[in-house]
């Protein structure tokens, strides 16, 4: 009896301590799942950000120092006061589950490695948007001096439209919404594109005097002649040829 009574305990105290090991175990990996998800949200939307308010500012060069200070910051940020890359599994276990230690480990070198991975997708965005910077700013392969650091269009697009860096600034210094500014050449021929749209000029030019009867005010349709009615017979059938035709 004092056999299976000790063996009894035993059994119900490996069981407890599974129970509490597997709860623990869900809950740290659900808390690094969610510190890693809203990181990664975070620098998302604070690169974009970064890089609209940047571009807008300082024109290509800001466009990928601010996604790059955007990134930083949604990186430095805590969650529930703790860095994301800091939420990993623990490794504490009970007297049964001393087995288990190198599996939870492995855990949290994976969990280091995706942290790795999300560094090199950070670079990767860096890139693609300082490839679309040199684009934007005017520079290509062809003509790699043209590219501007704070212009968009490139140098030659400045020279002839007058603006002054980012969407902003104006040619002169300082920033504005007038006609010396990137936006305000915009505005303008967004304006002038949308009229165009609507009034064609070659519909304006064209000559409808031999259409329009000006002293009648009424079109005047000379060659158009209507069909003669010819009035039918209200049976419908006319000759015997076409009875035979219905009836064959």
């Amino acid at each position: 009896m004092a056999y299976g009574a000790g063996r009894s305990r035993l059994y119900a105290a490996y069981g407890k301590e599974e129970a509490k090991e597997r709860k623990q175990y869900e809950k740290d990996i659900a808390a690094a799942e969610r510190a890693r998800r809203i990181q990664s949200e975070r620098k998302g939307l604070l690169g974009m950000l970064g890089t609209v308010v940047g571009g807008a500012l300082l024109g290509p060069v800001g466009m990928v120092a601010g996604q790059a200070l955007g990134k930083f910051a949604g990186d430095r940020g805590t969650i529930d006061g703790e860095q994301a890359e800091d939420y990993k599994v623990s490794t504490e276990t009970g007297q049964f589950g001393r087995s288990q230690v190198s599996d939870l480990k492995a855990i949290n070198r994976e969990l280091t490695r995706a942290d790795k991975a999300d560094i090199w997708r950070d670079v990767v965005d860096l890139g693609t948007t300082a490839m679309t910077a040199w684009t934007m700013g005017g520079g290509s392969f062809k003509d790699p001096g043209n590219f501007s650091l704070t212009k968009f269009g490139g140098k030659d697009a400045v020279e002839a439209g007058g603006y002054g860096k980012g969407v902003f600034g104006k040619a002169g210094g300082g920033y504005g919404l007038g006609g010396d500014t990137l936006w305000g050449q915009l505005g303008s021929k967004t304006a002038a594109s949308s009229t165009a749209s609507y009034v064609k000029p070659d519909i304006l030019e064209a000559d409808i005097s031999g259409v329009l009867d000006q002293s009648r005010g009424r079109l005047q349709l000379s060659e158009f002649k209507p069909p003669e009615f010819k009035p039918r017979r209200q049976t419908g059938i006319e000759t015997m040829g076409e009875w035979r035709e219905l009836f064959g």
